[in-house]
């Protein structure tokens, strides 16, 4: 099976620095909007089925994205954005300054533990992307498109065992193998 991986188009938090997590369901901003039609001619072909996380920014892409593909498409809160708890809504700077250490280098090299803030860990990603990988194994043998976020689109890469660690850009597509 194919797996590509699309982040959601440009909200207004991506353009201030802030983050969004899972507790602010920014939708998408006028350049996101733009985004979405740009990149529609330029989608991999043979995609069988879209998955797309829950939270407003995914949907309003992932439904955007389907007026052209027409394809399935399922929601699902596996592929919601890393929960950050109580930090999301700030900006990297400002949540590095408040701990007093590099909590974005955490988050981009997958070493992070939200747990404190009230979000999740590590630990937790791969429990609900583990869960959807097997899924995904039990019904699809084709090509699917997953609408998600930059931390689960890194975290896909630990996932399937690649590396990458700088910035996942809004609205780019990943593309993973899974040996059935």
């Amino acid at each position: 099976m194919k797996i590509y991986a699309l982040r959601h188009g440009l909200t207004e938090y991506n353009k201030l620095g802030k983050t969004n997590g899972q507790i602010v369901d920014d939708p998408l901003a006028k350049e996101g909007l733009e985004q979405i039609r740009n990149i529609v001619p330029h989608m991999p072909k043979g995609i069988a089925k879209i998955y797309s996380s829950d939270l407003l920014r995914a949907r309003q892409t992932a439904e955007l994205i389907n007026e052209t593909l027409q394809l399935p498409i399922e929601f699902c809160k596996e592929l919601r954005e890393v929960n950050l708890g109580t930090l999301a809504g700030k900006s990297w700077d400002d949540i590095n300054a408040e701990q007093s250490r590099d909590v974005s280098l955490e988050y981009r090299t997958l070493k992070y533990d939200f747990h404190q803030f009230g979000g999740e860990s590590v630990e937790d990603v791969r429990k609900r992307i583990s869960t959807l990988m097997q899924i995904l194994k039990e019904r699809d043998a084709e090509s699917v498109l997953l609408i998600t976020h930059g931390g689960i689109i890194r975290f896909l890469y630990l996932f399937f065992n690649q590396e990458r660690t700088e910035k996942v850009e809004n609205l780019s597509i990943h593309e993973f193998t899974d040996a059935q």
